[in-house]
């Protein structure tokens, strides 16, 4: 088991930039404050060296790790119990993706990563979402200030005795369709 690393390269479109996906886990040694700064050094910069973009990023957060992981930092065994986990999306030409592995895999702030290619049928299906959902929500308003002559989409304001007897109306069907489902 030594420290070998399994980058697979498609040689024939080495060229073309592709969308890659990174989990991370970032020391717990780096302060909560300096944790965007980190990111930016440690992983958006070297995509960026690369030829590489960032397409969307998840903010690092701390989580207790489910085991333990031992690094050496400084000539010294470190063991971490916690870490800062993060994740983002990138465009970056193949053959750049073995040297950022590589890099990454060398950062002593860097305690793990995982690198993978996001599928093409994925990305197609993740956009299909975003369309679907941008229509529902424009079908949506339209509804909302179709019927109004001012156009407005706001509800009007709704009176505390008005909403104390939807509430109460709420309560008593939840309370029927409780009673209805227990017998």
């Amino acid at each position: 088991m030594g420290n070998e690393i399994n980058v697979q390269v498609d040689e024939s479109d080495e060229s073309e930039a592709k969308t890659y996906e990174i989990s991370y886990l970032l020391s717990p040694l780096i302060p909560a404050e300096n944790l965007p700064e980190a990111v930016a050094k440690y992983i958006k910069s070297l995509i960026a060296a690369a030829a590489g973009e960032v397409v969307s990023e998840g903010p690092a957060r701390p989580v207790n790790l489910a085991y333990q992981i031992r690094r050496i930092l400084d000539n010294k065994p470190v063991t971490f119990r916690e870490a800062f986990f993060g994740s983002l999306r990138f465009r970056s030409p193949a053959a750049a993706v073995v040297d950022l592995a590589r890099r990454w895999r060398e950062a002593p702030e860097l305690i793990r990563h995982l690198l993978i290619e996001v599928p093409k049928a994925v990305l197609a299906d993740e956009q299909r979402s975003l369309v679907r959902q941008k229509k529902i929500v424009s079908s949506l308003s339209t509804r909302r200030t179709a019927g109004r002559p001012d156009g407005s989409s706001a509800k009007p304001a709704m009176s505390a005795d008005d909403m104390d007897k939807e509430i109460e109306q709420l309560l008593e069907t939840e309370l029927y369709v409780s009673r209805y489902k227990s017998d």
